[in-house]
């Protein structure tokens, strides 16, 4: 089973741009606490550090059970220890003419990033 824990649909199309299949957004939203901290200057450019604290809403690793997240949740995931083997991001995104985003290609598993 894949849940789909980013703030909108996820299409999956194929190479002629026809809808595989689509994961609505599960309710609830992942939450990740951190704080950030100044490490230097780039020219006029603050370069901060991010340290994660928290992530709330991310449910607890589960068998055969798949979540599709945004890559700062597999970073802070990675980061406090969690195991990201459940973790899947949308890869090979697909826009129409216009640009506006239309689904994506497939999914990657975030243990192969």
């Amino acid at each position: 089973m894949i849940k789909n824990y980013l703030s909108h649909v996820c299409r999956i199309l194929d190479d002629n741009d026809e809808l595989l299949t689509t994961y609505q957004p599960e309710e609830g939203e992942i939450e990740i606490e951190a704080k950030s901290m100044l490490r230097e200057h780039i020219g006029v450019v603050p370069i901060f550090q991010i340290v994660f604290s928290q992530i709330v809403g991310l449910p607890s690793y589960e068998e055969g059970v798949f979540y599709i997240v945004k890559p700062t949740v597999v970073r802070a995931a990675k980061d406090l220890g969690r195991t990201i083997d459940d973790l899947f991001l949308p890869v090979f995104p697909v826009t129409d003419d216009e640009g506006a985003l239309i689904g994506f290609r497939g999914l990657a598993s975030a243990r192969d990033l």
